[in-house]
């Protein structure tokens, strides 16, 4: 296809906005629980068993930066991916990173009780592989051109 100015327009695939859209929700959900924790919002407070509560207060502030990251710019990166830049795939391996770092002092200091059953084990797989995959979509469709 030929835009007026005569340049090839990208092949955008039709599931990079089902995904992309997907991924947004995911991430947006996310950076509004994050917001309403880090902001100790009343409603989402008591939703969690109090030793969830120590254990968040706790955080150390590399820990605070690296739950940002993972959500925000896992937001940032679905928003780049609707829009097809290829930036969105800096964006998707930041907020892997700022998930690996999370885990890792969430693994390495000793979950609290309320936290160790298999709904956090199920979620937290969960979340791996959703960021996993939109970080290999992202590369296939930069690879492909369809990222700009």
């Amino acid at each position: 296809m030929e835009t007026n100015a005569g340049m090839a327009q990208p092949w955008t695939p039709g599931h990079l906005w089902i995904v992309g859209a997907l991924a947004a929700a995911w991430s947006g959900y996310d950076c509004w629980h994050f917001a309403h924790v880090s902001l100790r919002e009343t409603a989402t407070m008591t939703r969690l068993a109090p030793d969830v509560v120590d254990f968040i207060d706790a955080y150390p502030a590399w820990v605070l930066v690296a739950a940002a990251m993972e959500v925000g710019f896992g937001l940032l990166g679905s928003l780049l991916l609707l829009g097809r830049s290829k930036w969105a795939v800096a964006a998707l391996g930041a907020s892997l990173a700022g998930l690996a770092a999370n885990q890792f002092y969430q693994l390495s200091s000793g979950l609290p009780t309320s936290w160790n059953t298999w709904s956090y084990w199920a979620t937290n797989l969960v979340g791996w592989l959703i960021a996993a995959a939109l970080l290999a979509i992202a590369l296939r469709l930069r690879r492909v051109g369809a990222l700009r």
